[in-house]
């Protein structure tokens, strides 16, 4: 099993083998987790944050050049499949689909593969229904047309009304979004049963 370290662990593991220290990441991770330099998910503690230790790192760029500069895994593809939302920029659903056909052909090399990994870890994609920014930012470019106004909050989830789900239907036809069609009748069809 290949274990994926956060990305605070795999940097500082890189920081030490630069100067000659070959610790082993899995104690490196114990060691960092014993000694509060992060939580056991990955996360700077406050303790490790206010001893500068660790800088408290936001994913927010003002300009989509400075995301890409952080990201050059990203630079070639266009300003349109890049959303931001609330301050962080989001990658369109093409864009992660070309990541996921290169990473299960092992087209990456190991600093693409970090770029993808720290990418991801300081976005929601598992949960993305938490908030509008957050649907619209992982879903880009299916939601990001919409106001925010055409959403609705249900039990703290972000619910998508049904004639959004129509006009995302009507996109999809013509060729504005790729979108399994069928998929998208089916749950406008259940929706307005449910109506």
């Amino acid at each position: 099993m290949n274990i994926i370290y956060p990305p605070l662990v795999q940097q500082m593991h890189e920081m030490l083998k630069k100067q000659g220290i070959d610790k082993p990441i899995d104690q490196l991770y114990k060691e960092m987790v014993s000694l509060d330099m992060i939580t056991q998910t990955g996360e700077p503690t406050n303790l490790s944050i206010e001893e500068g230790l660790v800088k408290n790192y936001q994913q927010k760029h003002n300009r989509l050049i400075d995301f890409k500069k952080e990201y050059p895994i990203f630079m070639s593809y266009p300003k349109e499949e890049f959303t931001q939302q609330v301050g962080v920029w989001y990658v369109s659903q093409k864009i992660l689909g070309d990541v996921a056909v290169k990473m299960d052909n092992g087209q990456f090399e190991y600093d693409e593969i970090q770029q993808v990994s720290v990418y991801m870890s300081y976005r929601n994609y598992d949960n993305p229904h938490n908030s509008i920014a957050e649907t619209k930012g992982c879903y880009h470019p299916w939601y990001t047309k919409y106001d925010d106004s055409e959403f609705q909050l249900l039990n703290g989830k972000v619910a998508i009304p049904l004639s959004v789900i129509k006009d995302m239907l009507y996109r999809a036809e013509i060729g504005e979004l790729d979108l399994d069609v069928e998929k998208l009748e089916q749950m406008a069809k259940s929706m307005e049963e449910t109506e």
